[in-house]
């Protein structure tokens, strides 16, 4: 056994030596010699072409992307836009449960305290110098002046059903609208975010690796500039300058456990300009997460609801 393998190992040295000769040799020779030589591989050419198309045929096939329908691609962005809410929303709520421990404890375990009122949009408010809604929810559904109002456009695969619970996991996917201007029996007035009247307190974020930390806890005001935008303003320079404020970064609604417990995104830092009249204070242009023109259902966040 061992004899006739090293004769196939010899036999197989001199055939691989062999080739090495005649290739030598084929180089050497003068290319008159060798030009028929060449006509031979012209009938390995057409298989060698065919395998090529099949190999580009498969490389594309691959390379090419699934084309999506316009109603997919919308799904998917806003799935997108829900998911990365809930994570800004979820985060920072994170933060104050991490302060708040001992007097929370067992809260938000369990859900949203209260409930939210779904509400159909009506039609926006007639008055061109008012930003406002009209929704079909009213006193007699436990709609109360002052109540936050949170958009019911993210969540997507959950009812808009009369007595939505599950309300923290609901409410995280959606942004903060506005507040309860007025609310009559059947329907309520909501004041938009973007409203001029609107003064309310915010926190400035930023996603710094698998968490949301709120810019040193402190606080700052947000008003609205017509024209469905908003701004912060009378923001130290320092903050900027230092870094700790800084375009796309998230601008959330406060914490508050008798009216919104859950921190909502509101929108994104676009431009930091200088404010007026003052070359030591800065103005944070606002992006609203969603254009309130496309609302078409919200949620009233009732948290004194049963």
């Amino acid at each position: 056994m061992s004899s006739r393998r090293r004769r196939s190992r010899i036999t197989r040295r001199r055939v691989f030596v062999g080739l090495l000769f005649c290739s030598a040799v084929g180089l050497l020779l003068p290319q008159q010699f060798t030009a028929r030589l060449a006509s031979l591989f012209q009938i390995v050419v057409p298989f060698q072409e065919a395998a090529n198309r099949g190999i580009n045929a498969v490389d594309a096939a691959l390379a090419e992307e699934p084309e999506l329908s316009a109603a997919e691609a919308e799904h998917l962005l806003t799935e997108n836009a829900a998911l990365r809410h809930s994570v800004a929303s979820l985060r920072a709520n994170s933060q104050v449960l991490a302060q708040a421990n001992q007097e929370l404890t067992g809260v938000r375990a369990h859900g949203l305290p209260g409930r939210l009122i779904p509400a159909h949009v009506v039609t926006p408010d007639a008055l061109v110098w008012r930003e406002s809604l009209l929704v079909d929810a009213g006193s007699l559904r436990g709609v109360r002046r002052l109540a936050a109002v949170a958009s019911n456009h993210f969540a997507v695969g959950v009812g808009a059903e009369q007595g939505v619970r599950n309300g923290q996991a609901v409410l995280a996917a959606e942004v903060f609208v506005g507040s309860v201007d007025y609310a009559a029996t059947h329907t309520a007035r909501v004041r938009l975010v973007s409203d001029p009247s609107t003064r309310m307190p915010v926190q400035i974020a930023r996603e710094w690796g698998d968490s949301m930390a709120p810019l040193d806890a402190e606080l700052f005001w947000l008003v609205g500039a017509g024209g469905r935008r908003a701004r912060v303003i009378d923001v130290d320079h320092q903050y900027v300058r230092d870094g700790g404020i800084a375009v796309d970064d998230d601008v959330l609604t406060v914490s508050d456990p008798d009216r919104l417990p859950v921190p909502l995104v509101i929108g994104r830092i676009t431009e930091i300009r200088h404010a007026p009249g003052n070359p030591l204070l800065r103005t944070l242009e606002v992006e609203l997460a969603l254009d309130p023109d496309t609302l078409r259902r919200v949620y009233v966040v009732d948290v004194l609801g049963e």
